[in-house]
């Protein structure tokens, strides 16, 4: 199971900042606030209420699909979509309300750029929806640098929520202290296309593991706080809501390896080491040798309690715990286990599924798990070629059992790959252009000849993503129609794929 810090998928707070430093993080961040990131927008009238709601998201060539809905429903009524121009809001497309008070509504292939998107509902006084902004984004595109980011280096630790709207990074950024450079947490939204440097802790050193919750709304990230000259630097996570840009310190272990966020922003899992505060909370037995490196914590940031996910995980040698996830409800919890396993003493990896303080190994008959769908019921397994390495990719299935090879007509296997949320997708490296009935390939960049594909799981069809870029920098939204990876000249690029 890879690192979540560079995993292919694939906490009650206090505030540390001064109060002009979370308004300079509103100021800094407010082309990321317009609008985001709910797509949904009403605006409350006395004659009732007319709500709109579309993808925030859309490809070039693609049509807009819009739903409005009529509070009370007039059925018969006729809904209309406008779209701004200039100073002006004109008709595009018209239909009538079911019984429901619901109308479809379609505005055909707009060209790339933002809109501005609301309903209204005639009759003998217009009744509109507040503005919904949708972004036309090209197919294939590249996340520009952030304002003083550094050329040659990085980004490194992608995330993207589950809507592809939000992409989080850490970059080496200059300093104004003799031109040096820290690494930041970048945030970019897709529809306003604008990025921002989220704040650091007073005597941050550097920053790193940056997640986004699914809906887009939190970010947390580790920061590296220096303790004197002589005290090296200990771990602290910060948690920010980008629709208020207010920024908290989550109670955390001193030494963090794995970050995730629920939607809310309530539930925070963490893998990491030496938290105090916790003491007790986790119970081992080691009586047997070996020893534990780190474990897997979820936190309550609503009640302060701190749960142990990976607690009693004994009986293995050097265990070691990685890659903490929530499902997208954040009911679920899963993470990765390494261990020595005897008596040959090669390690194996395993991936762990807790819920309700229920905890289940996801066992498959392969030592490589990798990314898994929401809840882990299938998860990507390494299956050894009787020819040696690279081993084949495989999607294995927690129910029945089953494994289906995925790269078994490949000149060339890989073992690391990215699961859409669903199964739907998988997008993994290949080290030649040697992949069955792949799209042309295009010429490598930065000397890199290995490409990244998405196999479509169940037809096989096969795209090419990106070439000179690794599986191990791709991050993909849960319907697998974006992904971001960066390339042998260390830029962002993105692909978006038609519904």
């Amino acid at each position: 199971m890879p690192d979540r810090s560079s995993r292919p998928s694939t906490l009650r707070p206090r505030r540390w900042l001064a109060t002009a430093l979370a308004t300079a993080l509103v100021a800094a961040a407010a082309p990321l606030l317009a609008g985001a990131p709910a797509t949904a927008a009403e605006r409350a009238d006395r004659r009732g209420t007319v709500v709109l709601t579309t993808a925030s998201l859309v490809p070039v060539g693609e049509d807009v699909l819009t739903t409005a809905v009529s509070r009370p429903a007039r059925p018969g009524s006729v809904l209309r979509l406008q779209v701004r121009r200039g100073g002006t809001w004109a008709t595009v497309a018209e239909a009538r309300q079911d019984r429901r008070g619901v109308a479809r509504l379609r505005l055909d292939q707009p060209p790339e750029g933002l809109l501005q998107l609301r309903a209204v509902r005639s009759g003998g006084s217009a009744v509109r929806s507040s503005p919904v902004p949708v972004r036309v984004a090209p197919v294939e595109d590249e996340i520009a640098p952030v304002t003083g980011q550094v050329t040659g280096r990085g980004p490194e630790d992608i995330d993207v929520s589950h809507d592809s709207r939000v992409v989080v990074y850490t970059a080496p950024v200059t300093t104004s202290q003799n031109g040096g450079s820290t690494v930041r947490t970048v945030v970019h939204d897709r529809v306003t296309r604008s990025s921002a440097l989220l704040p650091m802790p007073s005597g941050t050193l550097s920053q790193r593991l940056p997640t986004v919750s699914p809906n887009g709304r939190y970010v947390a990230t580790v920061s590296a706080v220096g303790q004197g000259p002589s005290s090296g630097s200990v771990d602290r996570v910060t948690l920010t809501d980008l629709q208020t840009g207010r920024a908290s310190t989550v109670p955390s272990p001193l030494s963090v390896t794995g970050l995730d966020v629920s939607s809310d922003g309530r539930r925070v899992a963490m893998a990491g080491s030496s938290w105090p505060a916790a003491a007790g909370v986790c119970v081992h037995d080691l009586s047997q040798g070996g020893e534990r490196e780190n474990d897997v914590y979820l936190l309550d940031r609503s009640t302060g309690t701190i749960a142990c996910p990976s607690s009693g995980l004994d009986g293995r040698l050097n265990g070691r715990v990685d890659s903490p996830r929530l499902s997208m409800d954040s009911s679920v919890v899963t993470f990765g286990f390494r261990y020595r396993d005897e008596p040959n003493g090669d390690f194996r990896g395993e991936l762990v599924r807790w819920e309700d303080g229920r905890r289940e190994f996801v066992e498959t008959p392969f030592a490589k798990a990798g990314d898994h769908t929401d809840r882990a019921a299938q998860v990507l397994v390494a299956i050894p070629r009787v020819a040696g390495p690279p081993d084949d990719l495989g999607l294995y299935d927690v129910a029945t059992g089953a494994t289906r090879n995925l790269t078994a007509t490949d000149e060339r296997g890989s073992y690391t790959g990215v699961l859409s949320a669903d199964g739907a997708y998988v997008f993994f490296a290949n080290a030649d252009s040697g992949v069955a009935g792949a799209t042309t390939v295009p010429p490598p960049v930065g000397g890199d000849p290995g490409c990244t594909y998405r196999r479509e799981v169940a037809t096989g069809t096969t795209t090419v993503a990106f070439c000179g870029t690794s599986s191990n920098d791709t991050r993909i939204s849960s319907d697998g129609r974006f992904v971001v990876s960066v390339d042998g000249r260390y830029r962002l690029l993105t692909r978006f794929w038609s519904r």
